[in-house]
């Protein structure tokens, strides 16, 4: 193949790769000029807007037109002290990670379901880093979620990361309260490291 043909393929494909990860997260702080994710053995920098958003992500697969995209969001079962998984059909937009997460913060729609944020809570930036370390910042309302006990902090915390782990390039999450990182929101779970999924807080 000539020359001039494969590099219009590479700057294509370099395109394409961009084009989903603005569609995965659109409206954070996308820097791509930043820093890359910290090294191995470096302790990695998750400050608001640190990282690179630069990895492609899928979004969940839907039955649904291609108007609409249907998400798993992960509420409290007030009987079980559990999370419980509810399917919520949202329009398909650039940034879906923002769009399922301004969801969870809605509340259920199933009246035997409970948030288990305060009231008040809000999603302030969302972005995904190369190593699938997606860092989001909330509000400081989250902290609240403590004064229901350490398994109602627990359920908050992981009620964001069992919800944004569903996507396949998110493989933990790290969670900040006003730009700030915590060693824990209210003295139970840690937050100080990113976190994987845990199955074990939903109910089956």
């Amino acid at each position: 193949m000539p020359m001039k043909n494969r590099c219009r393929l590479g700057r294509r494909a370099v395109l394409a790769v961009l084009a989903a990860a603005v569609f995965f997260c659109s409206g954070c702080s996308w820097r791509p000029w930043t820093q890359p994710a910290a090294a191995p053995g470096n302790k990695a920098d998750y400050s608001a807007g640190s990282a690179a958003i630069v990895e492609t992500a899928a979004l969940p697969s839907s039955p649904l037109s291609a108007n609409m995209v249907s998400v798993d969001l992960y509420f409290k079962d007030p009987q079980k002290n559990k999370l419980v998984l509810e399917k919520r059909q949202i329009p398909r937009a650039v940034g879906i990670a923002r769009a399922t997460m301004e969801e969870l913060f809605k509340g259920p729609a199933n009246a035997g379901l409970e948030s288990p944020f305060p009231p008040g809570t809000e999603l302030l930036d969302i972005n995904l880093r190369a190593d699938g370390v997606c860092i989001v910042d909330i509000s400081r309302q989250i902290r609240g979620a403590g004064n229901s006990g350490a398994s109602g902090e627990k359920l908050a915390v992981y009620a964001v990361v069992n919800t944004l782990t569903q996507f396949p390039t998110v493989k933990k999450v790290k969670i900040l309260v006003e730009g700030q990182q915590l060693k824990t929101l209210a003295g139970g779970v840690a937050i100080s490291e990113p976190l994987t999924r845990d199955s074990s807080l939903i109910s089956q």
